[in-house]
């Protein structure tokens, strides 16, 4: 019934505007990455943010780049998150004995996470 009314309310409107927010990285963000990365320090990106914005957010601070392997773990129940958490790992471990050494990327959502 509610879907009833908001369908009749919402009929016959103009749009008079939209807006967007868009957040950007400080200054400088990417160089220091780039410095923690090349002093040998694993870094890791935790975020509130959907997926998609997660993984550019990534690329915008060169956190992630083009050539790099990105391996996604996204599962929507436990019994799909065991399941995806094996197939990355044995992925990892193909890698390992094949000694490929090639940069790699994990994105794990936070649905995964919980189950």
């Amino acid at each position: 019934r509610l879907e009833k009314v908001a369908e009749d309310f919402e009929a016959n409107l103009e749009l008079l505007g939209a807006t967007a927010i868009e957040d950007k990285l400080q200054p400088g963000v990417a160089a220091t990455i780039k410095a923690l990365l090349d002093g040998g320090i694993k870094v890791w990106m935790l975020t509130g943010d959907k997926r998609e914005t997660a993984v550019n957010v990534g690329y915008a601070c060169q956190l992630i780049q083009a050539h790099f392997r990105r391996i996604e773990c996204l599962a929507h129940n436990e019994a799909t998150a065991l399941e995806d958490i094996r197939c990355v790992y044995k992925k990892f471990q193909a890698s390992e004995k094949e000694k490929v050494k090639e940069p790699c990327v994990l994105v794990v959502d936070g649905r995964t996470l919980y189950n």
